[in-house]
């Protein structure tokens, strides 16, 4: 598929295409040279534990908290702006083949493959759970499939998401920013607390200098 459906990488120019990976509708990169799946942030082998964040998008978990860790020491805020908390992504409960290479739906034992029209998948927030997307049209969507966890329909998450779909991913992720909800449905850090830590080094009593 094209860069804006997915893109599947030769390996020869596997390296250069995620570097110019940016945050859209293209979600997982595949390597079809060894059947893996890769990280957009770190540049490695997607493996457990992983997370994922508003738009279906998939990352090692370490590379997303090295991320925070940068970006809150000020040496890394060019990229991924919507990440900026483990808060943003949700654990994936993700079930692997034998080699651990693909990840395979727990209840029709199909393998994701990005971009192989029928074989949709798809992740719930906030219990992590992730199968085809057609078990959940022909379930119960208020509840998880695969632990029966109660959930919104709103909270399921398309992998690999069409424009479509995509454009209703925006929308609740406005929604929730709106209700000062994160992606994985915490509340967001106040701003009354922020500000408080950042005059916790005054002595009481002392005002801080007009400039």
């Amino acid at each position: 598929m094209g860069a804006d459906g997915g893109t599947i990488v030769k390996k020869n120019n596997q390296k250069e295409a995620i570097k110019e990976y940016k945050h859209s509708s293209s979600q997982l990169v595949e390597l079809s040279s060894n059947d893996t799946y890769m990280c957009p942030l770190s540049l490695e082998v997607l493996a457990s534990p992983i997370v994922g964040d508003y738009l279906g998008t998939f990352y090692n978990k370490d590379a997303v908290l090295q991320l925070v860790l940068d970006k809150m020491q000020g040496t890394r805020t060019e990229k991924y702006t919507h990440l900026t908390s483990l808060k943003d992504v949700v654990d994936i409960n993700a079930v692997w083949n034998e080699e651990k290479t693909r990840i395979v739906c727990p209840i029709m034992n199909k393998e994701f493959q990005p971009g192989s029209v029928g074989n949709e998948f798809a992740y719930f927030v906030p219990c992590g759970c992730m199968c085809q997307a057609k078990v959940i049209k022909e379930l119960d969507r208020k509840l998880c499939p695969v632990c029966n966890e109660s959930i919104q329909p709103r909270d399921v998450i398309a992998v690999f998401p069409s424009q479509e779909e995509e454009v209703k991913l925006e929308e609740r992720m406005a929604e929730l920013s709106a209700a000062n909800l994160t992606h994985s449905l915490k509340p967001k850090k106040s701003e009354r607390k922020t500000k408080k830590r950042k005059g916790e080094g005054r002595m009481p009593g002392m005002k801080k200098a007009k400039i």
